[in-house]
């Protein structure tokens, strides 16, 4: 919102910041609680600044201003503000700024006002409107850049928007992906005929799935590798518990999806995939716990030919 007191500390302001693609030097304006000689003086600033003007709708009363714009989108709508009222039916600025927004219109809105009250600059600040202070009103020069400005804000705010809806779509698709992959990865679990999963109650202390979801959220969020120590004191724990691989992966999963949950607006697709690693270290020692408890048969059993393991290269290959 501007209170411009001199015309010239605002006639050097840049315009370079706009961006190209936000940016139009044809504007198309509605005019609101304002007379003829004003759009005709509107006009005139645009013409005397070289600025094209396509567009220049007015409405006396603030009731026909919402009904074309239900129809209607402009680069900058200027409302009058007159004495606390509008033109004619004294609908007051206020009402139709918040009427504007409440609507569903993102158009830039600037108010003109010579005086205005407390009540206009907490509905300005509101509505998300700027607030033009001054008795030239529309036969200033400072008018071309507050609409400039106006219309640069409103830009920057529905690139902000759309870019907000988009990063919210895709944490929702990458959590639809991830559940998807935690899924898939329980399917390898229930496929286990002869080693049903089962619960996990009774066999490892209460405190341990916390402990090892802790370390997993610690893991994932940091993207350090430097907890080799902690996650061997788990293989080990979970050899001792005499747990199967896929057991540790239930309780692996079961941690990850209430991890996944929690993440806010982090990529769910980095939590997994940093999640995976961790398992993948995990697993690989929890085989070396296995092979040292049980080196001699671990040995013998490594040491057959691959015949006796009853494959068949042939066979595999058909």
């Amino acid at each position: 919102m501007a209170n411009p007191g001199n015309d010239r500390l605002f006639a050097a302001a840049p315009r370079s910041h706009v961006h190209p693609a936000d940016w139009t030097n044809a504007e198309r304006l509605l005019l609101v609680g304002a007379d003829e000689t004003a759009a005709t003086e509107i006009t005139a600033l645009y013409r005397a600044a070289n600025r094209s003007l396509p567009g220049l709708q007015m409405f006396v009363t603030a009731s026909a201003a919402l009904e074309r714009l239900a129809e209607e989108a402009f680069d900058c709508i200027l409302v009058v503000h007159a004495a606390g009222e509008l033109r004619t039916r004294g609908t007051d600025a206020i009402g139709f700024c918040s009427a504007v927004r409440a609507a569903g219109s993102t158009d830039a809105v600037l108010v003109l006002s010579v005086s205005p009250t407390d009540a206009l600059w907490k509905a300005a600040c509101e509505a998300e409107v700027e607030l033009y202070v001054g008795p030239p009103l529309w036969r200033s020069n400072t008018l071309l850049l507050l609409i400039d400005r106006a219309i640069q804000q409103r830009a920057t705010a529905r690139h902000s928007q759309r870019q907000n809806c988009a990063d919210r779509q895709r944490v929702d698709r990458e959590r639809e992906e991830c559940a998807e992959l935690i899924r898939q990865q329980r399917q390898l679990i229930a496929s286990a005929p002869a080693e049903p999963s089962g619960s996990l109650d009774g066999i490892l202390p209460p405190e341990l799935p916390l402990i090892y979801r802790e370390l997993l959220r610690t893991y994932v969020m940091t993207g350090s590798t430097s907890f080799a120590t902690e996650i061997s004191k788990l293989a080990q724990t979970f050899a001792l518990a005499h747990l199967t691989p896929r057991q540790v992966l239930q309780l692996h999963l079961d941690q990850l999806e209430l991890l996944v949950k929690g993440i806010g607006q982090r990529s769910a697709r980095h939590i997994v995939d940093r999640a995976n690693i961790m398992c993948l270290e995990l697993m690989l020692l929890l085989c070396e716990c296995f092979e040292s408890q049980n080196a001699r048969t671990w040995w013998a059993w490594r040491r057959q030919p691959v015949a006796d393991l009853g494959l068949s290269l042939e066979r595999r290959a058909a």
